[in-house]
């Protein structure tokens, strides 16, 4: 698969779990006039931005696009509402934070594009739709469109409306939870359309009552046709251009759990729609824009689980999975369609069971063959520990278990700790294999909903999902006490084996796990052959480190990956006994590792201004912050903060078409990049046999000879010395070179293709560049250093170091003449 295959494929699969999620932004603006929204995307110019939009009625005078010096930003923006007035929390139902504006609105990027809990209102007539475009020449991860929880409504109230109300160009598409109703645009309510797209994906969207069709997918003439579409738990009614979805791509569409009347594909899909419904989706009042379904609504209770598995609240920040499954559109109701049990008491035992224990509960709902939930009302003050006889009964029924139900309980509410109420501490005394287990037996549609309790004392796993799909495992705690009792260590505290699907974590700060003090590893995702595990989901969880996220409570590794197309996003995965991320065995093969936080503490705004003191933030694995070995193949690791470690930051010690993309590496405890045999490689020929068996095929890295320019804007120049092909070269930049001469990564800047053509058969060729980049701050005696990725995803170490030379003056206009005089 090449690499541009490859970063299709990843992308399509961070798509499909919402995982359009950027490194930490480098400005932030908190704005609560139009105007410094405007100027928020002016500096997208020079830097990532992301603009924080305090709550209220925006009216800009301007398009945004009028704030760039070019057709196109160069960088990242974000741009989120909802804010509180001094941006420190925030709201998430769009309704509260809108937009208007009295000419066109446009945004157009090389990078990516983020928009979440905004609503876009009335805009007139004669001005067109909104515009929305990320992309640039390259293929790769920062050409993204995100939209989560965004508003469409009234785009061009009057005449001379022809056209789409919204126009979407990138090479990765993401919509969730999207509302576009009563647009008088006669296009398109959403047009998605571009030469560069790899995939889309909407979910639990809302198209409805527009003047035209609905969704629109297509792509330039001379466009890629071949990609990836995904539409589920969504509702398109009443478009008065005949279509709610209408598509000219490839036939490679999944439709699962919507409701709509009119699709016209041509091509056909490929696999026939799933648990499509033709009815009255029965909203509650469009004549005043209440798109929210009454509990009567046959979208309650339907959506298909797997698709929005990590989604844990709804447009407006309800509770989204109530009942046995998520409703279809943007709105949760309150309807809960399960079977409820109690658990009254903290007793167990095997024989006879206590009437009231969960034991008991979990032998009823298995019984039942209907859903069920099993919430907690033990008597006494927290924590109420339940000290298990032995493993409890395996599960082979879909259950919800919700420990924050037991009274005085209570989630996270941190942004970046683990801060809830656990009031429910389930102990084995490390005779007992597991708590909780799914066996292979069961079939792929049940699954585990398990929240709000603590887990030790398990030899085997506290949690071992080896059978169905689509579990969730969110707000629990492994390891550790509850105030002064111990609940002690497990052996791993969650498994994946033979089993998909699954999330570990997930989009709220409420989903947050703490996986902590395992002594063989914190999570494990393994491959049984035959039965197969892939794509799961860990997510924004504390691997590694107490409650805090400040110290170590170590797990041997903290993840290990044995299986395929799993995603590894926005986790603290710091103070491990070994390795931050392990990914071992051929069988390890398409994963994402993808904005984590590896070796340092828990992010804080308020903790430390810059400059910080030397290791403010270290939290380092004693091993490496991410190992692949054994063979592990086609994985990437993406726009990830990696530093502190004890060894290398990124060890490709075995292993072809490992990409590292967009990293901040800096300050571990050896090089920041390793591949092959340890230490930095020499320039080898790399049409040797013996160099292309090696990891990532030895490829040599990029050779600098100056970097050079003015304060803010310069050139990097060098040689790379490989086999014909096409490179990506990634160019970064730490505050000085490092002792070891082989600069760290502290600061991505840009990337840049070159192409290596003619070299001699079994030898070298060679291709001389100069990469021009531009940084905010000061760049003189900053050290620089290049990475190259060659087009099957093979990426480099890192180069050597050099130092940026700043030229003072210019010698063009050295003998005086300088414009205007």
């Amino acid at each position: 698969m090449s690499a541009i295959s490859r970063v299709a494929h990843c992308a399509a699969l961070l798509a499909l779990f919402l995982g359009a999620c950027s490194a930490e932004a480098q400005v932030e603006v908190c704005a609560n006039t139009a105007a410094e929204i405007l100027n928020g995307f002016g500096l997208a110019d020079d830097d990532a931005v992301t603009i924080k939009v305090v709550q209220g009625d925006y009216s800009l005078s301007e398009d945004p696009q009028s704030r760039s010096d070019e057709f196109f930003f160069d960088y990242d923006i974000t741009l989120v509402g909802g804010y509180n007035s001094n941006c420190t929390s925030r709201s998430l139902d769009p309704k509260l934070t809108t937009i208007r504006t009295n000419t066109f609105f446009s945004i157009n990027t090389r990078d990516s594009l983020r928009i979440k809990s905004i609503r876009f209102l009335d805009f007139p007539a004669g001005f067109g739709g909104i515009n929305l475009v990320a992309q640039s020449t390259l293929f790769g991860p920062d050409e993204t469109i995100e939209l989560n929880r965004v508003w469409f409504e009234n785009t061009c109230a009057g005449d001379s409306c022809a056209g789409d109300a919204v126009y979407i160009a990138s090479n990765t598409v993401s919509l969730s939870q999207v509302v576009a109703v009563k647009n008088a645009m006669t296009g398109c309510a959403i047009a998605v359309a571009s030469s560069k797209l790899q995939s889309l994906v909407v979910l639990h969207s809302v198209l409805a009552d527009n003047a035209g069709d609905g969704l629109c997918i297509a792509v330039f003439p001379d466009g890629e046709t071949d990609f990836d579409i995904a539409v589920s738990n969504s509702i398109f009614r009443n478009h008065a251009g005949g279509q709610d979805i209408r598509t000219r791509v490839s036939p490679n569409v999944i439709l699962r759990n919507n409701i709509y009347s009119v699709l016209d594909a041509s091509p056909a899909p490929s696999s026939a729609p799933v648990a499509t419904l033709n009815v009255n989706p029965q909203f509650i009042n469009p004549s005043v824009s209440g798109y929210s379904i009454l509990n009567t609504s046959p979208a309650v209770n339907s959506g298909n689980v797997g698709a929005a598995a990590n989604i844990s609240q709804d447009i407006n920040g309800g509770e989204r999975h109530v009942g046995s499954a998520p409703d279809r559109g943007a709105y949760e109701t309150t309807v809960e369609d399960s079977n409820l049990i109690f658990v009254t008491s903290a007793a167990d035992q095997i024989n006879p069971v206590p009437v009231g224990s969960l034991r008991a509960a979990i032998l009823q709902s298995n019984a039942d063959s209907d859903f069920n939930t099993i919430r907690f009302e033990i008597a006494g003050a927290c924590p109420r520990i339940i000290n298990l006889a032995g493993p409890l009964p395996d599960i082979t029924d879909r259950v919800r278990i919700e420990g924050y139900s037991q009274p005085g309980s209570a989630p996270n509410t941190s942004n970046f700790t683990f801060s809830p109420t656990i009031c429910v501490g389930i102990r084995g005394d490390l005779s007992d294999n597991h708590a909780f287990l799914l066996p292979p037996s069961i079939s792929a549609g049940e699954f585990l909903d398990l929240s709000g309790v603590a887990l030790g004392g398990f030899d085997f796993a506290a949690i071992r999902l080896s059978g169905g799909s689509s579990s969730r495992i969110h707000g629990v705690q492994f390891g550790g006490a509850l105030g002064s009792v111990a609940i002690a260590n497990n052996a791993v505290n969650v498994l994946i084996s033979s089993s998909t699907d699954n999330v570990i974590g997930g989009d709220s700060i409420a989903d947050r796990n703490l996986i902590s003090e395992a002594y063989v590893a914190g999570i494990q995702l393994l491959d049984d052959p035959g039965l197969g595990t892939a794509g799961n989901t860990v997510e924004n969880n504390l691997i590694g480190s107490t409650a805090s996220g400040t110290q170590s409570a170590a797990n041997d590794i903290g993840i290990e990956l044995h299986s395929d197309g799993n995603i590894i996003k926005e986790n603290l995965i710091s103070g491990n006994q070994t390795h931050g991320v392990l990914i071992d065995d051929s069988t390890a093969t398409g994963n994402l590792i993808f904005s984590n936080r590896i070796g340092l503490k828990a992010s804080s705004t308020v903790a430390c201004l810059p400059p910080c003191p030397p290791g403010f933030y270290a939290l380092g694995n004693i091993g490496m912050g991410v190992l692949v070995q054994d063979g592990a193949s086609n994985n990437d690791i993406w726009i990830n903060t990696i530093a502190y470690n004890g060894g290398k930051g990124i060890r490709f010690l075995e292993g072809q078409r490992n990409t590292a993309f967009g990293n901040a590496i800096y300050e571990n405890g050896a090089l920041g990049i390793d591949t092959g045999s340890a230490g930095v490689n020499p320039i080898n020929n790399d049409a040797d046999p013996a160099e292309q068996a090696t990891a990532n095929r030895g490829l040599n890295w990029p050779v600098l000879t100056s970097a050079s320019g003015g304060a803010n804007s310069g050139v990097v120049q060098g040689t790379l010395f490989s086999i014909d092909g096409e490179y990506t070269l990634q160019l970064f930049s730490d505050t000085a070179c490092n002792a070891l001469g082989h600069g760290d990564a502290r600061r991505y800047h840009t990337s840049d293709t070159v192409t290596i053509s003619g070299a001699a058969a079994g030898q070298n060729g060679s291709v001389q560049f100069a990469v021009p980049f531009q940084y905010a701050g000061t760049l003189n005696n900053r050290g620089i250093s290049v990475t190259a990725t060659d087009h099957r995803g093979n990426t480099s170490e890192l180069s050597n170091c050099i130092v940026y030379d700043q030229v003072l003056g210019d010698a063009i206009f050295a003998n005086g003449f300088e414009p205007g005089g």
